[in-house]
């Protein structure tokens, strides 16, 4: 569905952990979906939507990102920081904490 904004992104080669490339686009307001591919091969190897943006290194593995809060009761969408480590081909969540604001 959105393959051209991900060649795109594929192409700038890696800016994430090493070997992988990050790429994002809006999904509406305060919406953001993430795209982590490998820069090797173009694969894409995970998605995830954030309501308040990503952080992120190429020396690093850590991913920091504000999803959207699933619960129920959380209207409009409510932030919360989450952390991840892109370990075994795959981003693992390692904490959360509510976001100020």
């Amino acid at each position: 569905m959105f393959r051209t904004r991900l060649i795109q992104g594929a192409a700038r080669g890696p800016n994430y952990a090493g070997n992988l490339t990050v790429v994002s686009w809006g999904c509406g307001t305060n919406c953001l979906t993430v795209a982590v591919l490998s820069a090797r091969s173009g694969k894409i190897l995970t998605f995830l939507q954030t309501c308040g943006g990503i952080d992120y290194k190429l020396d690093s593995t850590l991913l920091i990102a504000n999803p959207p809060d699933p619960s129920p009761n959380a209207y409009p969408a409510a932030c919360k920081t989450e952390f991840y480590e892109f370990a075994n081909h795959r981003l693992k969540s390692i904490g959360s904490r509510p976001t100020s604001g």
